[in-house]
């Protein structure tokens, strides 16, 4: 379930509907060899060298979207 490019996005009139589309990404998904971001080689190497480590203020402040208001 959710939403294949994130939340919010536009529904368009004769575009690939859901029940096509989701089958087949479940099915890219089962082949992928690298299915979880915290596998991630190049995440992981981001984290030690740069981020700290998941929700570390640097983390939160670059890949996190804030509400400004």
């Amino acid at each position: 379930g959710g939403c294949v490019g994130g939340g919010g996005q536009p529904i368009r009139e004769g575009t690939v509907t859901p029940p096509i589309l989701s089958p087949l990404l479940y099915n890219l998904d089962a082949k992928a060899t690298q299915r979880y971001s915290h596998h991630n080689k190049a995440v992981n190497l981001s984290y030690a060298e740069y981020l700290e480590h998941p929700l570390s203020s640097k983390a939160m402040q670059l890949l996190h979207v804030h509400k400004r208001g």
